[in-house]
Parts: C-alpha cells; sequence; structure tokens
C-alpha cells in the first residue's frame, strides 16, 4: 500500500479574519498560487491515486479541491474527522484499514497530526523529527498497518521541491 500525506496550503492565520472556528480558515491566495503550481508538480509524478481523503476543515478540503481541479482528476474527495489537528494514530489506523494493500490512497491534513501518523509507521517513536511544510508531501510504503516500524518512506518533499519537479 502506498500511502501518501499531504498538508494543506498556506491558510489564514488564526484570527485575522472573522471566522468562527479553527475548522473555518480558507487558503489564502498565496496559498492557492502554492497548491497549483505543488499539483503540476505532483501531476508530473504520473501517480495513479486511488482515493483522495480529507480532513472536513476548509483549509485541507480547498487544498484536496485544487489538486484534483488542476490535475483534471475524476476523483471525489471523501472527508473523514481522522485526519483533524487533534487525530490519534489509533483512528488513522482505522481510517486507512479499509483500504486494501494494493491501493494508492491520499490523505490530506494537518501538522501535528500527519507528522506523527508518519513517524509511526516509519519508525517506534512517533515524533522522530518530521515537520510537514505547508503544501508538502511524503509518499510512505506499508506492509502492515500498526503502531511498529512497518512501513518505509519512499519520499518526502518541501512545496518547493514538488513545484520544481513540473
Amino acid at each position: 500500500m502506498e500511502l501518501y500525506f499531504l498538508r494543506h496550503a498556506i491558510a489564514a492565520e488564526p484570527g485575522s479574519i472573522a471566522v468562527r472556528s479553527d475548522a473555518e480558515r480558507p487558503l489564502t491566495e498565496d496559498g492557492m498560487k502554492q497548491m497549483k503550481k505543488v499539483a503540476h508538480g505532483f501531476g508530473s509524478m504520473q501517480i495513479a491515486l486511488d482515493e483522495i481523503i480529507s480532513s472536513p476543515y476548509l483549509r485541507a478540503r480547498q487544498t484536496a479541491e485544487l489538486l484534483i481541479d488542476t490535475l483534471s482528476l475524476k476523483h471525489k474527495i471523501k472527508f473523514s474527522d481522522f485526519l483533524i489537528p487533534s487525530a490519534s494514530f489509533k483512528d488513522f489506523l482505522k481510517l486507512a484499514s479499509q483500504y486494501s494493500y494494493e491501493q494508492k490512497i491520499l490523505f490530506v491534513g494537518h501538522e501535528p497530526s500527519l507528522s506523527s501518523f508518519v513517524a509511526a509507521l516509519i519508525s517506534s517513536d512517533r515524533h522522530a523529527g518530521l515537520e510537514f511544510k505547508k503544501a508538502g508531501m511524503c509518499c510512505v510504503e506499508v506492509s502492515e498497518l500498526e503502531f511498529q516500524p512497518a512501513a518505509r518512506m519512499k519520499w518526502f518533499m518541501t512545496p518547493q521541491q514538488l513545484i520544481a519537479l513540473h
């Protein structure tokens, strides 16, 4: 199973605009521009995704939509609370275990949950010093979904590295 993790692009800072909750913070104009470029870079890798699952938070949803629109993908986004910033690895495992080991799944979410999920998959240290930049991505090849090293990192890229691929 190949799991792809994408952190949302640049979003409005908390308190900088009138929104009722953190979940409603949108991408900024710079974030939308950045994500379109990142999407083109990712598209140049010609990876055939089977599913795209996003946090329901607005900035993650907009990031997933920009990826789909920019690459003219036919996917419908699925949403899961197991990808919100405070999500647990145990819940993430429930989500990921719904898919077969032959599939390529893209998860769109937030820090600190994404880096802790990846760290838990590739090492016994949930913190492992990983940090996703906004619109950064990685790919993890998983042999078993469990809390122990059962996966290997295939690649981890910043937005600038993804943009350079295009």
